[in-house]
């Protein structure tokens, strides 16, 4: 069964990118923390308390993943 917008959206996946890359991806994205999901510019959009979090762009070759306000994530390791 598909349950969410961004689960029909990998459902159809096939083009630039095969359905499990991008499932993988979302995965990964999911398991960051308790994300509101959507579909927003034909791509999956993840959010928090009504904040841009990530967002996914497939294109062909290559993968984008935006992180909104990404330069303030912790880098341990400098």
């Amino acid at each position: 069964m598909i349950g969410t917008d961004v689960d029909r959206y990998l459902a159809e996946a096939t083009h630039p990118w095969p359905a499990e890359v991008l499932t993988s991806t979302v995965t990964a994205i999911r398991a960051g923390g308790p994300f509101q999901e959507a579909i927003k510019w034909s791509h999956p959009y993840f959010s928090l308390n009504g904040h841009a979090v990530v967002k996914l762009y497939a294109a062909q070759g290559w993968i984008n993943i935006f992180y909104y306000r990404g330069a303030e994530l912790e880098d341990p390791d400098g």
